[in-house]
C-alpha cells in the first residue's frame, strides 16, 4: 500500500545516515524533504504544516542534534510522531448487546459505499452475533437496489421487506417502515445505505439529514476513498452543516499508495478512522489499527537502514525487534499477504554487508532474486479472486498463469505449496525457525 513512500522514506534515513555531523541546517533540509514527501501524496497543506512545525520544534526541544546515534534517534521519533499523529482514543463498541441499534452510511458516488455495508455487517454478524437488517434509500435506480439486495445474500444477513415498486417509494417511507420492521426483532443492527451525493448538491445533502434526523443512528459512518485526501476534506466541510458524523471508514486501501486520507483525517476533519475496507470480499474489512497501519508506512525501514556502515550495530537487539514485528504483523491468509511477506524478506537477504553482519551469508541463496522474480511474475498473473482465494485454483487455472508469467506450470505448483506450507507453519517462522525453514523447503525442489 506504500511502496513509494517506503521508498522516498529510505533515501532520506540512508541519507541522514551518511551524515557524521547534524546542525540546525540539516534538520530543516530533513523537514523540507518530508514535506515534500507528505505533499506529493495527497496530504493537505494545513495538514502538512502543523505535522512539519510540530516534529521540528519537538527534535529541537528535546537535544536529538545532540544524540550520538542521531539516525536512530530521529527514526523512532519519527515514527512515534506519526503514531501520536494517527492515534484516536475512541474505540468501536457496541453500545448494549442486547438492544437494536441502526448505523448510517454516508459518501461520495463510487467509493465503495454499499460493498463496505455489507462488510460491516458481516462484521457484526460475526464478531458480535448481532442480527443484521439491511435496507438502502437510494431507491431512484433498480440497480442500486438489486446491488444491496445482492450483497446481503453474500453477507448473509436480511434484507428489508419494503416494496420499493409501491407509490410510497420515499426514502423517508423506507426508513420508516425499516425502523417498524426493527421493533419487531430482538438483538437487531439496522444498516442503513444511502444514495452518493456531490458537495454542490444541498437538496440530496438536506434529504440525507432528515433521514439521519428520523433514524437517530448509533453511528453515522462517512465512507471515503483512499485517493481522494483533499477532495473530502473539503466535502467534510459541507457535510458537516447538516450532518454529524461519529467516524470514517477507508475503502480501497489496497488499491492506493498515497493514503494521505490518515493524516488528513486526524487533523483536519478531527474524527476517527475505525475501519480499512480493502478487496472485494464481503469480509475484506478490520479494524483500524495505527501501530500496524506505520509500520506498513514505513515499512521495514527502521530495520535495514541503519545496518549499512554500523559499526555498533547490535545483532541482539535487531532480531529482538525483528521477531516482534514478524509475530505482530506479518499474517499470512491469502497470497496477497504473501507476496509481501516475500518481498520484506528478498530486502533482508539482498544485502551481503547485511547478511555479514547478522552472520547469515550461508543463508545467501535462501531468497535467490531469480525464485522471488517468478514468484512476483506468477501471482501478477493471477486474478483477484486467485491471490484472495488460492483454493479454487485448479489444474485450467494453473495451466493459464503459467502462460501468462512465462513459466511451466510445475513453477506454479511449487509455488503454492510453498505458499502453503509458509501458512500452516507460521508458528515455526516466528519462533526464529524460519531460515532454517525455508531453505529446507528450497533445497527439496528446484525452482
Amino acid at each position: 500500500m506504500f511502496n513509494i513512500l517506503f521508498d522516498k522514506f529510505k533515501d532520506i534515513f540512508c541519507d541522514i545516515k551518511n551524515n557524521k555531523k547534524i546542525n540546525k541546517l540539516k534538520v530543516e533540509k530533513f523537514c523540507s524533504l518530508v514535506y515534500k514527501i507528505f505533499l506529493n501524496n495527497d496530504i493537505c497543506l494545513r495538514t502538512i504544516d502543523y505535522f512539519i512545525s510540530s516534529l521540528r520544534e519537538d527534535i529541537l526541544n528535546n537535544n536529538v542534534i545532540s544524540s550520538i546515534n542521531f539516525d536512530r534517534e530521529i527514526l523512532f521519533f519519527f515514527k512515534k510522531k506519526i503514531i501520536d499523529f494517527l492515534s484516536f482514543s475512541e474505540k468501536f463498541n457496541i453500545v448494549h448487546n442486547n438492544l437494536n441499534n441502526s448505523y448510517l452510511f454516508v459518501g461520495l458516488p463510487g467509493v465503495g459505499k454499499t460493498l463496505t455495508l455489507s462488510k460491516f455487517s458481516n462484521f457484526l454478524r460475526e464478531k458480535y452475533k448481532r442480527n443484521i437488517l439491511i435496507t438502502t434509500c437510494d431507491i431512484q435506480k433498480n440497480s442500486s437496489i438489486e446491488y444491496a439486495r445482492y450483497l446481503s445474500l453474500k453477507a448473509k444477513v436480511n434484507f428489508t421487506k419494503f416494496n420499493f415498486l409501491s407509490k410510497n417509494n420515499d426514502e423517508l417511507n423506507v426508513i420508516n417502515y425499516s425502523l417498524n420492521e426493527l421493533k419487531k426483532l430482538s438483538r437487531t443492527s439496522l444498516v442503513v445505505d444511502t444514495f452518493g451525493v456531490l458537495p454542490n448538491n444541498l437538496n440530496m445533502i438536506k434529504k440525507i439529514s432528515c433521514i439521519q434526523k428520523i433514524l437517530n443512528p448509533t453511528e453515522t459512518f462517512l465512507v471515503v476513498d483512499i485517493m481522494c485526501s483533499k477532495n473530502i476534506v473539503n466535502f467534510y466541510e459541507i457535510l458537516k452543516k447538516f450532518i454529524y458524523f461519529n467516524s470514517i471508514i477507508v475503502t480501497k486501501v489496497d488499491s492506493g499508495i498515497l493514503g494521505g486520507i490518515f493524516l488528513s483525517s486526524k487533523y483536519m476533519i478531527n474524527k476517527p478512522i475505525k475501519f480499512i475496507g480493502y478487496g472485494e470480499n464481503v469480509k475484506d474489512l478490520e479494524l483500524y489499527n495505527t501501530k500496524k497501519l506505520v509500520y506498513k508506512f514505513l515499512d521495514i525501514s527502521d530495520l535495514y537502514v541503519f545496518i549499512r556502515n554500523d559499526n555498533n550495530f547490535d545483532v541482539k537487539i535487531f532480531k529482538k525487534h525483528f521477531n516482534y514485528k514478524f509475530n505482530n504483523y506479518y499474517n499470512i491468509v491469502n497470497l496477497n499477504d504473501f507476496l509481501f511477506y516475500i518481498k520484506q524478506m528478498k530486502n533482508f537477504f539482498s544485502d551481503d554487508s547485511f547478511l555479514s553482519k547478522l552472520n547469515l551469508m550461508d543463508n545467501k541463496n535462501i531468497f535467490d532474486k531469480d525464485k522471488i522474480f517468478k514468484m512476483e511474475h506468477i501471482i501478477s498473473s493471477m486474478t483477484r479472486l486467485e491471490r484472495s482465494n488460492p483454493d479454487i485454483i485448479d489444474y485450467s487455472r494453473k495451466l493459464r498463469i503459467s502462460k501468462g508469467s512465462g513459466v511451466n506450470i510445475d513453477n506454479v505448483d511449487f509455488l503454492l505449496f510453498f505458499f502453503n506450507k509458509v501458512k500452516d507453519n507460521l508458528s515455526d517462522f516466528k519462533n526464529n525457525n524460519y531460515l532454517k525453514s525455508i531453505k529446507n523447503i528450497f533445497n527439496k525442489f528446484n525452482f
